[in-house]
């Protein structure tokens, strides 16, 4: 198999046939070119002695090029790796802190002074009343009979439960924002609008009556207690991913 003059130019055609046969030659013998056959090879292209620094120069130089190009880009992609991985890292503890500060600025507060609420609130009135139940004895209902004797526990303790709202109040307008859900939910609103009322009629020694009775929300505890859970479990969570 050849190649004439007619399909390829003169030195193309000497180039192909030159490395065929050195091809063929090095199947047969099964070694390396020696280096007769290199040198009749390059002078077979037009390449003569004083040429061949300069060949191999050029192809060392393009298989350093080769060399750190491949490089680079492992460079790259290591770097833009860490950095993507730093980032998650950040934005994992910065969750991570949110999270522990809606615990201790607002749902940590507002659990503890709820179960204060609770114990004071179980004092008062008939007993083995069911706090869970909204047709049982209800507070709002009573603020007379309580405000009729000031040296009674009941009153006292009456003056405790006003007092425990009023700073569940001020958590709740002073760290709104920390809610786990915005805006919070409706046991917030209810609760706010008991407080106030109960404050009221307290200070008035009258019952709530009508329109303006508002007994206080069974869902406000229970969303306290549903977001400190999802906290607690989220917060967990993260901080195992830094270990």
């Amino acid at each position: 198999m050849t190649a004439g003059y007619r399909s390829f130019p003169p030195v193309l055609a000497r180039t192909w046939h030159a490395a065929w046969m050195l091809d063929a030659d090095y199947r047969r013998v099964q070694r390396p070119l020696c280096l007769g056959s290199y040198c009749n090879c390059m002078r077979s292209i037009g390449c003569t002695p004083k040429a061949y620094p300069r060949v191999m120069g050029l192809t060392t130089a393009i298989v350093s090029a080769v060399a750190a190009c491949v490089a680079s880009c492992v460079a790259a992609t290591a770097a833009i790796y860490s950095a993507a991985r730093q980032a998650k890292h950040h934005r994992t503890q910065a969750d991570r802190d949110y999270g522990l500060r809606q615990l201790y600025e607002l749902y940590g507060p507002l659990m503890m002074l709820r179960q204060q609420a609770n114990e004071l609130r179980s004092r008062i009135g008939p007993p083995g009343q069911d706090l869970t139940n909204p047709d049982d004895w209800r507070l709002v209902d009573h603020i007379e009979e309580i405000s009729e004797d000031p040296g009674s526990s009941d009153y006292r303790i009456m003056e405790m439960l006003i007092e425990i709202n009023r700073r569940t109040k001020a958590i709740l307008y002073e760290k709104a924002g920390l809610s786990i859900e915005f805006p919070p939910p409706s046991s917030f609103r209810v609760f706010l609008a008991h407080a106030d009322l109960l404050e009221q009629s307290w200070k008035s020694h009258k019952n709530e009556e009508g329109k303006i009775q508002t007994p206080f929300p069974r869902e406000f505890d229970r969303d306290i207690e549903r977001a400190v859970k999802i906290l607690r479990t989220r917060t967990l969570a993260e901080g195992d991913d830094h270990v």
